[in-house]
């Protein structure tokens, strides 16, 4: 028992030392950026500059070997490697005029996070074209201008508090698992990825908010309550990702094959639409290859393509009623239902093979066991100590 405990904290104390070496080289990095690329002139001179440090931000997750360390520290490079292509081109929000801070560079850049401009003091520095709001508007205008605005809820969101019994109660099912359908476990992980999720991200937000004073923008919107698939994707799941991913892929895909030929602009959301999902099941690759270290199946690929086409569909046939003056709209209750079983189903089909396969669950399992069992120690040595006194 004692050289396994020895093993355990061996392990431990390497996984932690790998990590604080990943976060060193990782704001080092972004030092970099902000006193060299910040000063070369935007375009194909800052892009060769900032190369390096997205290979690097690529690689350095491959440094680690825990689910939970992998998977947050894996995320945040690569939201902070979208936000350098951004930044490449002179675009918000790291590109700001006058700069920001040093410490506000780093923080935005690596934290999932993105400054509600709506009531901030620097609103009258985003009056030019490249303005987020104005960005939010076109996508509205391309891509769901079809889709009737997301009306807010009649009954207040879920708050943390909420979540976070909700998780736990999630934690107690999933000691009796094995007497659970398999089928019943794979809808179980659904819940637990998007509380989980919305609960890493929002802890972030609130680091954010009490160091630096940033009033933020939500991360998610309700996506229990979407209404059709554009709904979900473009406005309610992982609202930073899609913001990052609508500037970095969709809007220049979408100018590009606009400008390339006579039927660009007509067919230009649709190649834009699907590039993104393309994209967005490439990134999922990596990051379950992080965590398992095995060869890609390309399931997790298949799933946003899948997602991308239902998508397409739904464009095409809203535009098709629309040029036709019909008006059709289905109840939410029953869009909603569908939206999520789509989902559901087709991530039970393709999304969570891959995700068993890295033994995820049961590895994320034995870490915050770990965790657990450390705090307890930590906590009857502090007692001991005290009650010595």
């Amino acid at each position: 028992m004692e050289n396994c405990n020895s093993s355990t904290s061996a392990a431990v104390h390497d996984e932690m030392k790998s990590f604080i070496e990943v976060c060193v080289t990782s704001i080092a990095s972004l030092m970099y950026c902000y006193f060299i690329s910040f000063n070369l002139s935007k375009g194909k001179t800052r892009v060769i500059s900032l190369i390096p440090v997205i290979i690097l931000f690529t690689l350095l997750p491959l440094r680690l070997h825990t689910i939970t360390l992998t998977g947050t520290t894996g995320f945040f490079l690569h939201l902070a490697s979208l936000k350098l292509l951004l930044f490449a081109f002179g675009r918000k929000p790291l590109e700001t005029n006058p700069p920001i801070p040093l410490t506000l560079f780093i923080c935005i850049a690596f934290l999932p996070i993105k400054i509600n401009h709506k009531n901030s003091t620097t609103k009258s520095n985003y009056k030019n074209q490249e303005d987020p709001t104005k960005i939010e508007s076109e996508n509205k205008e391309n891509i769901t201008n079809l889709e009737h605005p997301s009306r807010k809820s009649s009954n207040p969101p879920l708050n943390l508090t909420v979540k976070c019994g909700f998780l736990g109660l999630l934690w107690i099912i999933y000691q009796f698992r094995q007497y659970i359908h398999p089928k019943i476990m794979l809808a179980y992980y659904c819940f637990y990825i998007y509380i989980s999720t919305e609960l890493v991200l929002a802890i972030a937000s609130v680091m954010a908010w009490a160091s630096l004073g940033l009033e933020l923008e939500p991360h998610f919107n309700e996506p229990y309550m979407a209404t059709s698939l554009q709904d979900f994707w473009g406005r309610r799941w992982n609202l930073i990702m899609s913001n990052a991913l609508r500037s970095t892929v969709y809007l220049p895909m979408k100018k590009w094959v606009s400008s390339r030929s006579a039927f660009g602009s007509r067919y230009a959301t649709i190649v834009a639409v699907m590039g993104t999902f393309v994209v967005s099941g490439l990134e999922h690759e990596l990051m379950f290859y992080y965590f398992g270290r095995l060869r890609p199946s390309w399931e997790v690929t298949g799933f946003f393509v899948l997602q991308g086409l239902v998508v397409i569909v739904e464009i095409v046939v809203k535009k098709f009623l629309l040029m036709k003056g019909i008006t059709w709209r289905t109840n939410r209750v029953v869009s909603g239902v569908l939206v999520i079983g789509f989902v559901m189903v087709s991530a039970m089909w393709l999304f969570f093979p891959p995700v068993l396969r890295c033994n995820t669950v049961v590895r994320t399992e034995r870490e915050v066991t770990v965790v657990v069992e450390s705090l307890k120690g930590s906590f009857n040595v502090l007692n001991s100590f005290v009650k010595g006194k």
